[in-house]
């Protein structure tokens, strides 16, 4: 089973630890239900698996390992986005943020090598595409958190 596959399959014992990991960030996470915990947890999930499955070119794969993941001007925000906009809310700081993308990144991959996968150069290539898509739902949380508590600050 492709990582992409397994992401879907297995959305939920992913969440139940992303959850889990989220309620250890403190205080922000006290008082917290665990749809308020996973927000737009499973949506990132599911836009990782999409990402994973979609072809690309050599030149966008190059882009994107870069960082320079197409923008759209006047898309609507990705999930990612609207988690950290959420979580600067709520009340996480920018480390607990990050540390719940670091958790979930270990966590899918700890669980997708348990289930003992066929690694060979298709398994590399879901795992590289998998980073790559972590790390573009870390940068574009992270902005959008910077932004919000931004904003916040200048609040009067």
């Amino acid at each position: 089973m492709g990582l992409a596959e397994f992401i879907i399959a297995n959305q939920e014992a992913i969440l139940a630890e992303f959850d889990a990991f989220a309620r250890t960030q403190t205080p922000a996470s006290t008082s917290m239900s665990t749809a308020a915990l996973r927000d737009h947890a499973a949506q990132v999930l599911i836009a990782i698996a999409i990402d994973i499955r979609q072809r690309q070119s050599p030149w966008q794969e190059s882009e994107k390992s870069k960082g320079h993941a197409p923008d759209v001007a006047g898309a609507t925000p990705t999930a990612a986005q609207t988690h950290g906009d959420m979580r600067a809310i709520v009340g996480f700081d920018i480390n607990q943020t990050l540390a719940e993308y670091r958790a979930l990144r270990a966590s899918v991959i700890r669980m997708w090598l348990e289930s003992k996968p066929q690694l060979g150069s298709a398994g590399a290539a879901d795992l590289v595409r998998f980073n790559e898509a972590i790390d573009q739902a870390v940068a574009e949380s992270i902005h959008q958190f910077t932004a919000s508590t931004a904003r916040e600050a200048t609040r009067p």
